[in-house]
Parts: C-alpha cells; sequence; structure tokens
C-alpha cells in the first residue's frame, strides 16, 4: 500500500513540476510584499484577548475555524504564531495565481510537446 502510494506521489511530482518555479516565485514575491505588514507587529483588536487567554470562539457559526486553528496550533489553546499563518496564506495564494494562470490560458506541460 505505501509503494503505491509512493508512486502515485513520484507520478504526481513528474506531471507538474513544470509548476513548481512560478509557485516558488510568487511566494518569494508575496513574502517580501507582507515582510512590511509582519514587521510592523500590529496586532487586530481580538488578536490580544486571543494571545492572553488563548480562547478559540471565533463565534457566527466558523466551526471550520476552529478546527483548523487547533490543526496549525496543534493544541486548543491558541498561542501566538502570527506570520506562520499568513506565510500559509502567501503558499495558499501562490498555488491558487499560478493554478489559475494555467488553467485559464490552457497552457500545458511544455515536455508534453513534441
Amino acid at each position: 500500500m505505501i509503494e503505491k502510494c509512493h508512486y502515485y506521489l513520484y507520478r504526481l511530482k513528474r506531471k507538474y513540476r513544470y509548476l513548481a518555479v512560478p509557485t516558488m516565485f510568487l511566494t518569494v514575491l508575496y513574502i517580501i510584499s507582507l515582510q512590511s505588514i509582519v514587521r510592523a507587529d500590529r496586532f487586530y483588536a481580538d488578536d490580544l484577548a486571543r494571545g492572553s487567554n488563548g480562547h478559540r470562539n471565533f463565534d457566527f457559526g466558523r466551526y471550520v475555524d476552529n478546527y483548523l486553528s487547533v490543526l496549525i496550533h496543534t493544541d486548543t489553546y491558541l498561542s501566538d504564531i502570527s506570520p506562520l499563518t499568513q506565510y500559509l496564506g502567501v503558499m495558499f495564494l501562490a498555488v491558487a495565481c499560478v493554478s489559475l494562470t494555467y488553467l485559464l490560458t490552457r497552457k500545458t506541460n511544455p515536455q508534453d510537446r513534441g
């Protein structure tokens, strides 16, 4: 079973290797542009209370946020991990931008042509 998973991951990695360079480029570009916000060290109004009390009640039925915060923090107590969540968001944004660009331009793998 594990060998089969390794085989499929290897095939997936080889098939979409050409997407890695634009994704890494956008990730680095977004992280550089995010540095001014991270270095400003400003908190949102509820971040101070959440950092000191560690509560994770996001209200308004945001159940997915509660579960994802436990997953990212690896505990039910929420400590301050502020730049990590922004960097994860930047990586998701870069993957989404590259995927959307290749989907809309119908660009295929350059190695498959020929």
